[in-house]
């Protein structure tokens, strides 16, 4: 039996998963994206939240 047969017939464990879908370049760009506009939101939102105790 080749490597490749072993790794195919072996059982997918939280160590080593068997990865079959992976995220195409336009998937990872827009959950980057959307990742980076709610922090920032989040953060905008902290800032107009607590800017009266900061400025005094």
């Amino acid at each position: 039996m080749s490597q490749e047969s072993a790794v195919i017939n072996a059982k997918p464990t939280l160590a080593a998963p068997i990865k079959e879908y992976g995220f195409n370049t336009p998937q990872r760009f827009f959950v980057g994206y959307t990742l980076a506009v709610l922090v920032d939101l989040t953060v905008l939102n902290l800032f107009n939240e607590f800017w009266q105790y900061i400025h005094g």
